[in-house]
Order: C-alpha cells, then sequence, then structure tokens
C-alpha cells in the first residue's frame, strides 16, 4: 500500500492546499480558485504560462492557461479530452465500437450477397445469350405445359432484351 502511495505523490505534477488545508497531489493544474501562495509544486509551471501577463496572488480565470497550453485552465478543465476516461465512459466506448464494428460487417455481408446475385444473374443471362445466338431450335413449354419452338423473330427480340440487360447491369 505504501508503495502505490508514493507512486502517486511521484508522478504528481502538482501539489497544493485546498480550502480546508489538505494537501491534494494531481497531475492536473490545480482550480482557478486556488491562490499561487497555496501551490506547493507546480507553480513555476503555472508561472511560464502566464507570464506574459502580470498578476497578483489570484489567477484572472480569463487569462490563465494551462501549462504548454494556449487553452484556459477553466476550458481545459471542463473538456473531458485531457481527464483520464472512467469505467462507464469507457464501457459505453467499448459498445459504441462494437456495435460499429456489428453494423459494419452487416453492411458488408449485405453487400456480398448483393454482388454475388448479381454475378450469378449475369452468368445466367450470359450463357441464355449464347444459347440464343447459336441459331439452333429453342423449344419453350408455355402455361398450359406445351412445348413450343421459339420463332425467329420472337429469339431476334429475346436475343436483344438478354443483351440490354447485359449492356445495363453487367459492366
Amino acid at each position: 500500500m505504501f508503495a502505490c502511495a508514493s507512486t502517486v505523490f511521484a508522478q504528481s505534477r502538482f501539489i497544493w492546499t485546498d480550502e480546508n488545508g489538505r494537501k491534494v497531489f494531481s497531475d492536473t493544474p490545480p482550480p482557478i480558485s486556488v491562490p499561487r501562495s497555496k501551490i506547493l509544486k507546480g507553480a513555476d509551471e503555472l508561472k511560464k504560462s502566464s507570464a506574459a501577463s502580470p498578476q497578483g496572488d489570484a489567477p484572472d480565470s480569463s487569462v490563465a492557461k494551462a501549462p504548454g497550453s494556449d487553452t484556459p485552465r477553466s476550458a481545459q478543465n471542463d473538456s473531458k479530452s485531457k481527464a483520464p476516461m472512467t469505467l462507464a465512459e469507457r464501457d459505453a466506448e467499448s459498445r459504441k465500437n462494437a456495435k460499429a464494428a456489428a453494423d459494419k460487417a452487416v453492411k458488408e455481408q449485405e453487400t456480398a450477397s448483393i454482388a454475388k446475385a448479381k454475378t450469378e444473374r449475369c452468368s445466367q443471362l450470359r450463357a441464355a445469350a449464347r444459347s440464343l445466338d447459336t441459331g439452333a431450335r429453342v423449344v419453350t413449354v408455355d402455361a398450359k405445359g406445351e412445348r413450343k419452338v421459339m420463332e425467329d423473330d420472337e429469339r431476334a427480340a429475346t436475343l436483344a432484351r438478354y443483351n440490354g440487360e447485359l449492356a445495363r447491369d453487367c459492366k
């Protein structure tokens, strides 16, 4: 337990005394309401960032900048991009990423299924066009179940329709 506590102290970039007199160890700058006289460690970084504008003991919230940043400390403390994510936030982000991956997989599967159906339809059209183009007699079965030989004009119209579909859909 002592090793964990000493690790926290060693990693702290800022140490200050809060309004109750307790020492606060943090890697983020103290709140703007903390006067510089109560900042025990990290005050040098705050002085460097605000050296361009002379200030008294209490920093002005509209001018004070976080160390190494052009963002005001108040705005930086409000943004969650610098703070570590909580367990709930990480869980929510993980669920969001998993849902996005699942949606992407479903969309890719649908796209692949459509492409496969289109490829099969094109193969069938090419085979039918080749058989009509050979000039051999083609026999069809009508709705009554009777066999009917395809006439030349009907063959030409069907072949033209197949070639049109091939040109439009099977490029």
